[in-house]
C-alpha cells in the first residue's frame, strides 16, 4: 500500500529478550492507540519501549506520523506488548498525537484498517479502540470508534470506493463452531469459539489460538455460570445459542444438522457450510 515505510529491521530490540509469535490465522483483532505524545516516530517508541519498559521491542506493528506516513514496525505474526491480557492474535496501529490528529493521519488510518481487515478477514466489530477492550484502565486512543469502524466500513479514505469492505459486517451471523468442544479440542472450531468468547467479553490472553486447554475452559466455565447455563466448561448447542444472542441482541433458531444413517461427517460439514452461507447458525450433531 502506499505510504508505507517498512522500519521492521531499524529499530531497537531488546539484547536478550524476544517477543512470542502467533499464527496469521490466529489475527482476530485491531486495535487503535495514541502516543500520548506531541511528536515521536517508531524508533522512539521502541527506544522507550525497550529502554524503559524493558520489552523485548516496539509494542506496536504499525505507527501512523503526523505527516501521514505509516511505519511498518513488527510482523503481523509478532505477539507485541500493546494491549493488556490480548496481545495474541491482536494487531496494534499507534497514532502519534494526544486526542489531536491530524487529517492525513485519520484518512491513513481508515486505509491501513481497510487492507489489514481484507488481507486478515478481521471484521469491523473486532476494530477496537485501546479502551474498548475488557479490564483497560485508559483514555487512548482518544478516538470516536464507533466514526472510525463507520468509515471503514463505508470505505472512505485512500481506497475510494470501498469496494474491498463486506457490507453489513455486523448483521452477519456469529460464526459459531457445528459441534460440541471440550478440553483436549483444537482446530478451526475451537478459534470460532475462542473469537465468540472474546467478542462476549471473556479474556484470552492466548487469543483464539485454536487450542482447547484451560485458559478456554475457565472461559467457558466463566460463560455459563454468569448466563445461566449448565456449568460443565463443555461448549454445546445451549452455550451457542446463548452466545449467539449476547453478540446479536436477537434469539433466533440454532439449526442443527443430524448425522445418521444416510448423512455422514463430511456431507453434514458440506450442508452446514451451504446454509452458513444463506445466513443460518448451524450445528452438527449425531443424535
Amino acid at each position: 500500500m502506499p505510504n508505507l515505510e517498512d522500519v521492521r529491521n531499524q529499530l531497537t530490540t531488546h539484547p536478550s529478550r524476544n517477543y512470542g509469535s502467533h499464527r496469521i490465522e490466529a489475527i482476530s483483532y485491531i486495535t487503535v492507540h495514541h502516543s500520548a505524545t506531541s511528536s515521536g516516530n517508531a524508533q522512539s517508541f521502541a527506544n522507550y519501549h525497550v529502554n524503559y519498559n524493558n520489552w523485548p521491542g516496539i509494542g506496536y506493528h504499525f505507527v501512523i506520523l503526523r505527516d501521514g506516513t505509516i511505519q511498518w514496525s513488527n510482523s503481523l505474526t509478532t505477539t507485541s506488548y500493546h494491549t493488556g491480557g490480548r496481545n495474541t492474535g491482536n494487531i496494534g496501529i499507534c497514532l502519534v498525537g494526544d486526542g489531536q490528529f491530524t487529517d492525513v493521519q485519520i484518512e491513513r488510518l481508515i486505509t491501513l484498517i481497510q487492507h489489514l481487515k481484507m488481507d486478515l478477514s478481521v471484521p469491523v466489530r473486532r476494530v477496537l479502540g485501546h479502551n474498548e477492550h475488557p479490564d483497560q484502565s485508559t483514555a487512548c486512543p482518544s478516538l470516536d470508534m464507533d466514526s472510525i469502524r463507520s468509515q471503514v466500513e463505508a470505505g472512505n479514505g485512500e481506497t475510494g470506493t470501498g469496494d474491498e469492505t463486506e457490507e453489513g459486517d455486523e448483521d452477519m451471523p456469529v460464526n459459531l463452531p457445528s459441534r460440541t468442544l471440550r478440553r483436549g479440542d483444537h482446530g478451526e472450531e475451537v478459534r470460532r469459539l475462542q473469537e465468540a468468547l472474546m467478542d462476549a467479553g471473556l479474556r484470552l490472553n492466548y487469543g483464539a489460538d485454536g487450542i482447547f486447554g484451560r485458559e478456554t475452559e475457565q472461559a467457558v466455565l466463566r460463560f455459563q455460570r454468569e448466563h445461566g447455563l449448565t456449568v460443565d466448561g463443555i461448549a454445546g448447542p445451549e452455550t451457542y445459542q446463548r452466545l449467539r444472542e449476547v453478540l446479536t441482541d436477537k434469539s433466533d433458531t440454532l439449526h442443527r444438522v443430524q448425522i445418521g444413517a444416510f448423512t455422514d461427517r463430511d456431507n453434514a460439514e458440506e450442508l452446514a457450510a451451504e446454509l452458513r452461507e444463506l445466513g443460518y447458525d448451524v450445528y452438527i450433531t449425531s443424535q
